[in-house]
């Protein structure tokens, strides 16, 4: 399944990937995620249904979780971080921490 979640992607046959990915486990996507191209992160995060995407954000690698703050919008980052447990974020490097905190607080008020 993972080569076809890839294909789908690089294809950019949206709807059909977003069809697989919405009765998987966020923790399946993510590894599957890791293979994917770092352009791609956003446009996969933003076809999946807010709940899935809040799950899988805390399933991603700290790397991948900073490219997608930097690359969402404040209003697709605060959909995702209402109901979200700050404690289950993959923690990166104390400073990073911090800029993403305050940017996470910021967009939040």
């Amino acid at each position: 399944m993972e080569k076809q979640i890839l294909s789908l992607i690089e294809e950019k046959k949206f709807t059909k990937l977003r069809s697989l990915l919405i009765d998987m486990n966020p923790a399946d996507i993510a590894v599957i995620l890791e293979e994917a191209e770092e352009k791609d992160l956003p446009v996969v995060f933003r076809i999946l249904p807010k709940e899935l995407a809040a799950e899988l954000f805390s399933y991603l690698e700290s790397d991948m979780q900073q490219f997608l703050i930097e690359k969402l919008s404040d209003t697709e980052l605060k959909q995702v971080f209402r109901g979200f447990d700050p404690g289950a974020w993959a923690v990166p490097e104390l400073s990073e921490f911090q800029r993403i905190g305050e940017r996470a607080c910021r967009i939040l008020e």
